[in-house]
């Protein structure tokens, strides 16, 4: 019955279910056509790149180098005027040179400087990884939201067509009743307002099935009006406890492990501290040491070679106060981090205690909501039953039908609040994939 009310709506949006994707095809498609996660992706390469490139001080940096030259100058600057007295002797000096070499250069020991550098930079590279999974995270919240609105969009547009149909079918049988003289026009008059009232209704549904199929669209990578095909399924049942998670303490303990936010704010403080840490090395010394081996001469292959090497230890004496006023903004910033991390601590754990138990709420109602709906058509029967068996006016069978699609919608609608409440606990305690 549900699949055949949502291939009935084809007719009203443009969705069509069949053969279509899925919710999760649905996320991959929107994460793979997103540029924000191309650019978010590129930036943490970027990252991780500068990570390898403070950690190449580790390694020893080698260098080579050839020199040709060739130097051409007048005898006459030497001789004078003796040259000429000379027989055979060039008017200039032609000279040729040839050199080689390669040196290399090695940080033995910087206390602690480089290491600081390196895990400022992996502090980084990692905020940048969580920055773009933070991000995916966001493309599957959005995706959900709009899949399940167009679920719920489509259904109650659905709905809302075969009360249409019913509240006219109604309207023309109390007419007809009343040309037997069976109906007042008073009832005439009620029949037709609800007709009006559910062919409003049902249009207004029409509306928002249309907009909810371009919003599922545009995430998607779409254009709004493009057509976008999913798989047919209703909206998810409600479970016994949200995302099977049983109490408070529960979801709180999820959200710590889980929630990217939170290792957002650790890496924060362990960026704060490596800052710290490099700033107090500015005043210890750095140990290095140099080597290079020449060769030169004025022919091929070169014969004559040196070579040179030594050890440097470069003491900090005064750099004007500055290594003391980086170290206090280093610590400055550590604090700041420290205390915003538990800011965020206590704002994120009052969201999802907020978005739990609203959950609960959202259960609640939507299992009161079907209920209802249960008791509205049972009553709409007998109200039937009576008006056949002549028991019940026209006027209680119009209340009554009009109840029950009443209580048919709210149903639906509690169904999708719960839904939707749901996605909104999973995203804040990190579970959105």
């Amino acid at each position: 019955m549900k699949l055949a009310k949502l291939l009935a709506a084809l007719l009203v949006c443009s969705v069509s279910f069949a053969a279509g994707l899925s919710l999760e095809e649905c996320v991959q498609s929107a994460i793979d056509n997103n540029n924000d996660i191309r650019a978010l992706k590129s930036a943490y390469e970027a990252s991780a790149a500068r990570t390898n490139q403070i950690r190449s001080a580790y390694f020893p940096q080698i260098n080579g180098s050839f020199g040709f030259s060739r130097t051409v100058t007048p005898l006459s600057t030497s001789f004078g005027s003796l040259l000429s007295s000379i027989p055979g002797l060039s008017s200039t000096s032609d000279v040729m040179t040839y050199s080689a070499g390669v040196s290399a250069q090695m940080m033995f020991y910087d206390f602690g400087r480089t290491g600081s550098a390196e895990n400022q930079a992996y502090a980084g590279e990692q905020a940048a990884l969580l920055r773009y999974e933070e991000k995916k995270q966001e493309i599957a919240y959005g995706v959900k939201k709009a899949y399940y609105g167009v679920l719920q969009a489509v259904e109650l547009a659905s709905l809302s067509e075969v009360t249409k149909k019913e509240m006219k079918s109604l309207y023309d049988s109390v007419k007809e009743r009343q040309g037997q003289g069976m109906a007042t026009p008073v009832d005439v008059l009620n029949a037709e307002s609800e007709h009006v009232k559910y062919s409003a209704e049902a249009s207004r549904f029409k509306r928002g099935a249309e907009l909810a199929a371009d919003s599922l669209a545009v995430i998607l990578g779409k254009k709004a009006g493009e057509n976008v095909r999913l798989t047919a399924e209703a909206l998810p049942s409600v479970e016994a406890f949200p995302l099977g998670i049983k109490n408070i303490d529960k979801c709180f303990e999820y959200a710590l492990k889980n929630r990217l936010d939170f290792k957002t704010s650790t890496l924060s403080i362990a960026s704060a501290e490596a800052s710290v840490s490099a700033a107090c090395s500015d005043w210890l010394p750095s140990l290095s040491g140099t080597a290079r081996y020449d060769l030169s001469g004025q022919q091929l292959p070169l014969d004559q070679g040196g070579y040179s090497y030594g050890v440097n230890l470069n003491i900090p004496i005064f750099s004007g106060f500055s290594s003391s006023a980086k170290l206090a903004a280093a610590e400055a910033d550590k604090r700041n981090a420290v205390s915003s991390a538990a800011a965020l601590r206590e704002s994120l754990l009052l969201q999802v205690k907020t978005n739990y138990y609203g959950a609960l709420d959202k259960a609640e109602q939507a299992y009161a909501a079907g209920k209802k709906e249960e008791y509205l058509v049972r009553n709409y029967e007998a109200m039937k039953a009576k008006y056949d068996a002549g028991l019940a006016s026209i006027t209680d069978l119009i209340d009554a039908e009009s109840k029950k699609a009443a209580g048919i919608t709210d149903n639906k609608q509690a169904l999708f609040n719960y839904r939707m409440q749901v996605n909104e606990l999973e995203y804040s305690i990190g579970g959105v994939k």
